[in-house]
């Protein structure tokens, strides 16, 4: 299966209801990273949504706007990042970072999503 043909369609039961099962992706991408490392991915041609799953226990801060950076003690900072994102729709060509302040197992799994889909 290329890379064209993972679309995003949610499973339905036997009275039609949807369960939100997912299919698995061909186009998924994993790492383990460095304490204190930022590591970057490019999203992948034509993808639009990403699906991310992490370490139980431990926080990941994710951003595609900047480098991921790790927050500082007791103060707020304006940011784009987000602490460990379940799903975010994305660009292809876009660059997903990601930082831990201790070693974490990160998947990130790539769907194309129709346009006449809506959320």
């Amino acid at each position: 299966m290329s890379s064209l043909d993972i679309n995003l369609v949610l499973g339905r039961d036997n009275a039609g209801y949807v369960t939100y099962e997912l299919p698995f992706t061909s186009v998924g991408y994993q790492a383990l990273l460095a304490p204190n490392t930022a590591s970057t991915l490019v999203v992948p041609a034509n993808m639009t949504t990403a699906f991310f799953s992490y370490t139980d226990g431990i926080d990941v801060w994710v951003d595609i706007v900047n480098p991921a950076i790790l927050p500082p003690n007791g103060t707020f900072t304006l940011t784009n990042a987000d602490l460990k994102p379940t799903v975010r729709r994305v660009t292809a060509g876009e660059t997903i970072s990601m930082i831990s302040n201790s070693s974490a197992y990160v998947k990130v799994s790539f769907y194309k999503v129709s346009q006449n889909v809506s959320f």
